[in-house]
C-alpha cells in the first residue's frame, strides 16, 4: 500500500487485518506486486455495497462521488425502486449502517445525497447542509451561480472550502458562491455597463440573466457566439456587447463584490502545519 493510497493518520501494523481495495496487479521481474488503496473512491463505494444490501443488489445507485480520503465524502445516491428511501436506506437504522462505513474510514465524514437529473436540484442537494436561495447556470461556461443567504455562506462553503470543492466535483458544474448583496451588485454593473448601448433593453438583460449570464466577466469569457445563437442579437450588437463587457470589467472594483466569500475561505485555509 503504496503512502499516496494510506489514508492520512491511519497507522498498520503486522499482522492487522485491513480492509483495502485492489487497486492494481503488476508483474515486475519474476514476482506480482499487488498494489492496495485506501483512499481511491471506489473503496468507499465497495464499503456501501458490503454494508447495504440495496447498493449489492442495485435497487440503490450510487451515481457519483467526490472524496477527499480522510477528510470528507460526497455521495449522490438514486434509488430504483420508489418504495425504498436510498437516503434512508444507506444510513441505517439509527446511523447503524453509515457508522460502520466511518469508523471503517477513521472518521471520515459522509454526506449523502439525492441523485436528481435536474442539475439545479442536485447542486442545492450537493451543497448541503446549506441552503440555497437561487441558481443560475451557463451551461456555455459549465458554471453555477449559487446565491445562499448571509448566515449560510460560512456552511456553503465550509471547512479549507472543502463543502463547495466536492459539491463542484459530485455535480461535474463549476460553482461560484454569493450572497444577495454579492450578486445585486455583479448584475447591477452588468446593466450600468450595458445600459448606454443601443438595443440593449431591460428584457434583452433579463434574457442574458436567464441564460446565466451573471457578470461582466461572464458576458467577456462567453464571448458573442452564444448571445447570436442563444438570444437571437445580431452580431454586432452581440460584439459590441461583449467589447463592452471586457472595457468596463474592472477586476478590482468586480472582484470587491465577492471578497465576503473569499474572506471566508482565506480564513479556513489550513496552516502549514496542519
Amino acid at each position: 500500500m503504496p503512502k499516496g493510497e494510506q489514508i492520512a493518520g491511519q497507522t498498520y501494523h503486522p499482522g492487522e487485518r485491513v480492509r483495502c481495495l485492489i487497486l492494481d496487479v503488476r508483474e515486475v521481474a519474476s514476482q506480482i506486486k499487488i498494489i492496495l488503496s485506501r483512499t481511491h473512491p471506489d473503496f468507499v463505494r465497495k464499503l456501501f455495497e458490503l454494508e447495504v444490501p440495496e447498493v449489492a443488489e442495485k435497487i440503490i445507485e450510487l451515481r457519483a462521488l467526490a472524496r477527499e480520503a480522510g477528510y470528507r465524502t460526497k455521495i449522490a445516491v438514486i434509488s430504483l425502486d420508489q418504495k425504498v428511501d436510498p437516503v434512508g436506506a444507506c444510513v441505517g437504522i439509527r446511523g447503524s449502517r453509515i457508522k460502520n462505513i466511518v469508523e471503517e474510514l477513521g472518521g471520515e465524514k459522509i454526506d449523502i445525497v439525492r441523485w436528481d437529473d435536474s442539475s439545479k436540484t442536485l447542486i442545492a442537494n450537493a451543497l448541503m447542509p446549506a441552503k440555497v436561495s437561487e441558481i443560475a447556470l451557463c451551461f456555455e461556461l459549465n458554471r453555477a451561480t449559487v446565491v445562499v443567504a448571509e448566515d449560510q455562506l460560512s456552511l456553503a462553503i465550509g471547512k479549507h472550502g472543502q463543502n463547495v470543492r466536492l459539491a463542484a466535483r459530485l455535480t461535474d458544474w463549476d460553482i461560484d458562491i454569493l450572497t444577495p448583496d454579492e450578486y445585486n451588485h455583479e448584475v447591477e454593473a452588468m446593466i450600468n455597463a450595458f445600459k448606454d448601448i443601443e438595443g440593449i433593453d431591460d428584457i434583452l438583460i433579463d434574457k442574458m440573466i436567464a441564460l446565466g449570464l451573471i457578470s461582466l466577466f461572464d458576458v467577456q469569457e462567453v464571448g458573442a457566439g452564444p448571445l447570436v445563437s442563444e438570444l437571437s442579437i445580431a452580431e454586432d450588437l452581440a460584439g459590441k456587447i461583449v467589447e463592452t463587457a471586457a472595457a468596463k470589467a474592472d477586476k478590482t472594483a468586480t472582484k470587491a463584490g465577492r471578497t465576503q466569500a473569499q474572506k471566508v475561505l482565506e480564513k479556513e485555509k489550513p496552516t502549514s502545519s496542519e
